[in-house]
């Protein structure tokens, strides 16, 4: 099978298993960007890691996996649960923690990432760096900001122009950030029309995501998905990121009329 390169940003509960049933092939993803430490948000990285070690290509000796995250310890521990259960684990896995700070992060021949400090957890006054962050990245692909989740309708990855924008909808209404972002992050000349999906819901949205677009005035609806498991989005170089509607069968929100 052809290696490839994936990338995870966070790993919330069930990751691995979700993964799989959706066709991520974990022996390809080497990077995980984690936005912060809240546990919905890290609580299946022991599974995804897991998941990483036991799936191998053929021959396959050793892989190394980073992990950047502004939540070291936590990491940490998900590396002991994992060398507790299994003594093979560090024999193949090569896991390296880096913290995050509010700059470049990670760069290679196909992605750049770059993290946005925000307020979503607030730090205690002997801290310095952030602890809670939202990500850039970009790529032959254009841009992409992942809000990750917010403090504020005020900070990281509300203002930033891109592609693709996925936003978090767990803190605030989709209506509410909706008209922040039009007004704070214009589309740059030249590009195609931004695509924003919104993810992470609340149990509002869970419950009647077609009542969630409505309140969104009709006029805004363009381009604007709410996720579900499995939601694909596909870059075409001529019409941009445009959702796979075979991904998401079953799944009636982009319907909804007035």
């Amino acid at each position: 099978m052809k290696r490839q390169k994936s990338y995870c940003f966070d790993a919330g509960f069930g990751v691995g298993r979700s993964g799989v049933i959706h066709g991520v092939d974990w022996r390809n993803v080497k990077n995980f960007f984690i936005s912060h430490g809240h546990i919905d948000h890290t609580g299946g990285l022991p599974e995804a890691l897991f998941c990483c070690w036991k799936l191998r290509f053929s021959g396959e000796t050793a892989r190394q996996v980073s992990i950047y995250t502004p939540s070291v310890r936590q990491a940490q521990a998900a590396l002991t649960m994992l060398h507790e259960n299994h003594a093979a684990f560090e024999n193949f896995l090569d896991v390296k923690i880096i913290p995050i700070t509010e700059k470049l992060v990670f760069q290679d021949e196909i992605i750049r990432v770059e993290a946005l400090a925000n307020t979503h957890i607030v730090n205690a006054p002997t801290q310095t760096a952030a602890r809670s962050y939202a990500f850039r990245i970009t790529g032959p692909f254009g841009s992409i900001v992942y809000t990750g989740d917010l403090g504020s309708l005020d900070e990281g990855g509300i203002g930033e122009a891109c592609d693709l924008r996925l936003m978090e909808d767990g803190h605030f209404r989709p209506e509410e950030l909706l008209a922040r972002l039009r007004s704070e992050a214009p589309q740059p000349k030249g590009t195609k029309a931004e695509q924003v999906v919104f993810l992470h819901h609340s149990r509002e949205v869970m419950k009647d995501p077609d009542a969630a677009l409505r309140r969104i005035p009709r006029e805004q609806r363009k381009n604007i998905h709410f996720s579900c498991d499995g939601a694909t989005f596909v870059f075409h170089p001529k019409s941009g990121w445009q959702l796979d509607k075979d991904s998401i069968v079953g799944h009636k929100t982009e319907e909804v009329k007035p």
